[in-house]
């Protein structure tokens, strides 16, 4: 699963910083691509623009897109309704970290973004083959929903009615809809183990943090750059003052009640008598 996101860039030219991040199998968030524009929007007429733009580069790409509804993943089309992973905001929290590069100049802002991906790889990496050394196979996270989903099966009762076509009838006695899949196989003695998909593995986790970053020559070492010479846009410099708006969809977990005000440990002064000294 890979979400994409955009956070304004709060330095001397507007423009957008737009994140990919995904998710490893045990629940890191990762991000995998960055890319600056000068902004984005959900509308359909753009939607289009770039369907099109996205044909003439790579038809198969297009033909992978076109295969997923597009109420599920274009905001142009969503309805206003959220799907899956994009209800938890999962890039959001990538979008935290950079809250302080995003104030950068450009090439600043690069030069970070790059440094701190590189050094993120390795230091996941390391930490996943201690891991994988130590013996242990599965992901933190997936070992402690096995327990939880075991410790329910415990409860319930298993009919077999046909053990070579694996059909069953599961009765919950006290917690209902769950651990029925490990109770089934615990019934029959089968390893449900078996059945968890690769990514959670250990190893597999750690051949995401394979990609190697090559870190960047000084700039005296580099070749002569004959290409197009990139300026900036004049109409891109920021004229107002303060923080750009937020145009995010928010959702109910952006609002939340107002609690009352707290003391905080100052009482106000009593009068005193005219003619009183303190």
């Amino acid at each position: 699963m890979v979400q994409v996101d955009g956070t304004w860039l709060y330095g001397k030219y507007k423009g957008t910083l737009l994140v990919a991040v995904a998710q490893d199998g045990n629940d890191n968030v990762i991000p995998i691509a960055y890319a600056i524009v000068e902004g984005y929007s959900i509308n359909e007429p753009t939607y289009r623009y770039y369907r099109r733009e996205i044909g003439m580069l790579n038809p198969d790409a297009l033909k992978w897109l076109d295969n997923i509804p597009r109420q599920d993943w274009i905001q142009a089309f969503d309805g206003g309704s959220r799907w899956g992973q994009m209800t938890t905001n999962l890039v959001e929290s990538i979008n935290a970290v950079l809250k302080g590069p995003r104030n950068l100049p450009i090439t600043t802002l690069l030069q970070s973004t790059y440094f701190k991906t590189g050094t993120l790889f390795p230091t996941m990496g390391k930490q996943h083959a201690s891991i994988l050394a130590s013996g242990q196979v599965y992901t933190k996270p997936c070992i402690d929903f096995m327990k939880l989903e075991i410790s329910k099966s415990n409860s319930h009762r298993v009919d077999s009615f046909d053990r070579s076509n694996h059909t069953f009838m599961v009765h919950e006695t006290v917690v209902p809809r769950e651990g029925r899949p490990i109770a089934a196989c615990s019934s029959i003695k089968y390893n449900y183990w078996s059945l968890i998909p690769d990514v959670y593995k250990v190893e597999s986790v750690l051949k995401v943090y394979d990609e190697v970053f090559q870190p960047i020559p000084n700039q005296r070492y580099w070749p002569q750059y004959e290409g197009v010479k990139v300026y900036h846009n004049p109409l891109s410099r920021r004229v107002a003052k303060g923080r750009p708006k937020s145009k995010r969809i928010r959702t109910e977990m952006d609002s939340k009640e107002r609690e009352p005000r707290k003391c905080g440990g100052r009482f106000p002064r009593e009068r005193l008598p005219e003619g009183t000294k303190k």
